[in-house]
């Protein structure tokens, strides 16, 4: 039989043609547990695995999740994942071993933001000091400079310095945690230039006036 139902057997003693009859009722269970899948998940650089979870109120079901990505809890409703992927979930009620499925979506940012580093400095005798400078596209992005010789304003996209160095500056996206970073080269012409004078000059009563010269190379 493949029906519930109740189902009457006769039988008929060919001797003296009598019967007799009994019943049997079959019972049918084949309710699919109940099955609610969790929400979507996003990953980003700073969160580069996460949990994504199903929920059941059919008691004492088992959990079994598929797709390339799961890092632990498998057999969890629970598990933890570090992949795109779409995850299918499956319970299964051992009263019945009826199964019900479902799934849940993981998408992923980890796009860069955006980073044009600014031109080369040259300090001079004139300018001991200068400003260099990073620009960004990408919305809200936060600066951070290192380099020995920031002056001020190493979280900003416009620091000054006083030193010849390779600074490096490093922008950060808050939407996803993802950096990029990029160098400004900063140089120093700091050479003072050579003087050669004349011997000293003696004025007297009759010379009371002279010239005095310098070469410089």
């Amino acid at each position: 039989i493949n029906a519930p139902g109740t189902y009457t057997v006769v039988a008929t003693n060919p001797v003296n043609g009598c019967t007799n009859t009994s019943t049997v009722t079959v019972q049918q269970n084949i309710v699919q547990p109940n099955l609610t899948p969790g929400n979507p998940l996003t990953l980003n650089c700073t969160a580069t695995s996460g949990t994504i979870n199903a929920t059941s109120t059919t008691s004492g079901v088992t959990y079994n999740w598929s797709g390339a990505g799961i890092v632990s809890g498998g057999t969890s409703n629970t598990p933890t994942v570090n992949t795109a992927n779409t995850y299918t979930i499956t319970v299964t009620n051992p009263a019945n071993s009826c199964t019900n499925t479902g799934s849940v979506v993981v998408t992923s940012n980890m796009v860069q933001p955006n980073l044009t580093a600014g031109n080369s400095l040259i300090l001079n005798c004139t300018a001991t000091s200068g400003t260099i400078n990073a620009t960004s596209s990408t919305s809200g992005v936060t600066y951070n400079w290192t380099g020995t010789g920031i002056v001020s304003g190493g979280t900003s996209n416009a620091p000054t310095v006083n030193a010849a160095n390779t600074y490096t500056v490093t922008v950060t996206n808050p939407a996803n945690g993802c950096t990029k970073t990029a160098t400004v080269v900063v140089s120093s012409n700091m050479t003072t230039p050579t003087v050669n004078s004349e011997p000293s000059l003696v004025l007297t009563c009759s010379t009371t006036s002279g010239t005095v010269t310098a070469t410089s190379s």
